[in-house]
């Protein structure tokens, strides 16, 4: 009884492809990572125009269905879209025209005020000083601290052409987002066919529905919060107004900006405004965190649900990291895009799960051949 050859180990070709193979992946590698730093910012602007886009599908879906006299015409996306950036430019530009003048009287009177809520704190710094001296050093870091953040207000505005050069270059991004939004929406069904063509036949219409998915949920998730951030801007300047707090219009507004920072951005809206007041009154400050908590409460068990109901939901845990490392790799920007992409890479994480935890198809026409035949072979029954 002749014993089976011994299993070849892999011969030296098979070694050399191996490394081959390693170091071209090692260098493609490489390649990603520099292209990707250099062009990282204008990747930024296009995630934006694509979260912005899906944001904008389901309007421009809905309006594209209405059917306008003469003979039912449907308008097309494009028209649909560039009157949906007229619509939202009109109502910015009646905002600012309402809120402007009250805000930069605002601004201008915390600005002035400043030095005396610094000078305020020093005071306050230096009886805690005096009453704990086994505090020695948290005086002056405390000053210095202060001293630093009033500096730049007490200063004026930066240099003019500083100035000048951010506001042309936020410009130019606006625009440049705005019109490759317009692009991703008006393309997205040639875009969504090619990427498709690249995947096996057996997997594009799981692939087109996980994209639906994606798209729908990330644009309502984007109207929500533009939706809550408005109610929450209303909601805290009407009640910082009934309570008499000075700057409440500008509080108001730095709350409902923040609104769209999940979790984080109600927390340091509420810190903002608190430590304003705190200069001014103590209970007032109480007063002001009340109404923060009170607002906060209301949120969490009435808007929420109702507002952010048909939303993907995710983990608080999952969002908190996402901030976290959006925050860290971009900033302010990483921290509003964070929440969408992490949804958006929770549906595929799902979906690959999905597909690992269902069984395979048995080949029912097959076995029932094979059972078939044994049942013909077998004996005639008696």
């Amino acid at each position: 009884m002749s014993s089976a050859p011994p299993a070849a180990g892999p011969t030296e070709p098979d070694a050399w492809t191996l490394i081959v193979r390693t170091i071209a992946l090692l260098a493609g590698l490489a390649i990603l990572v520099v292209f990707v730093a250099l062009v990282w910012e204008m990747l930024v602007l296009i995630l934006i125009a694509g979260v912005l886009a899906a944001g904008m599908r389901p309007a421009v879906q809905r309006a594209q269905r209405v059917a306008l006299p003469p003979g039912g015409w449907h308008p097309p996306a494009v028209l649909v879209i560039l009157l949906l950036y007229l619509a939202v430019a009109a109502a910015f530009s009646g905002l600012a025209a309402v809120l402007f003048p009250p805000l930069a009287t605002e601004v201008r009177e915390f600005a002035t005020d400043l030095p005396q809520y610094v000078a305020q704190a020093q005071a306050a710094l230096a009886e805690l000083s005096a009453q704990q001296p086994w505090l020695p050093g948290f005086e002056l870091d405390a000053r210095t601290l202060l001293g630093q953040l009033a500096a730049p207000l007490q200063a004026g505005l930066p240099r003019v052409f500083r100035f000048a050069a951010g506001v042309v270059e936020a410009a130019f991004s606006l625009v440049l987002v705005l019109t490759i939004a317009l692009y991703i929406q008006l393309e997205g069904a040639g875009i969504r066919r090619f990427a498709l063509r690249l995947l096996p036949a057996a997997r594009r219409a799981r692939a087109s529905a996980l994209v639906d998915e994606i798209l729908t949920k990330t644009g309502l998730w984007l109207l929500g919060q533009l939706t809550l951030g408005f109610i929450i801007f209303l909601a805290t300047a009407a009640g910082l107004l009934v309570l008499g707090v000075p700057y409440a219009l500008l509080l108001a507004l730095i709350a409902g900006v923040l609104e769209i920072v999940p979790m984080l951005g109600p927390i340091v809206s509420a810190i903002i405004a608190v430590t304003v007041t705190l200069f001014i009154s103590p209970l007032l400050a109480l007063k002001v965190l009340v109404l923060f908590v009170v607002i906060q409460q209301l949120e969490n068990n009435i808007l929420v649900p109702r507002v952010m109901s048909q939303t993907v939901g995710i983990s608080p845990l999952t969002v908190l990291l996402a901030l976290v490392l959006g925050g860290k790799l971009l900033g302010l920007v990483g921290a509003l895009l964070a929440v969408p992409v992490a949804a958006a890479l929770q549906v595929l994480v799902y979906a690959l799960l999905a597909e690992e935890q269902t069984p395979p198809a048995e080949p029912i026409a097959k076995d029932g051949a094979a059972a078939a035949r044994a049942g013909g072979d077998g004996p005639p029954a008696g």
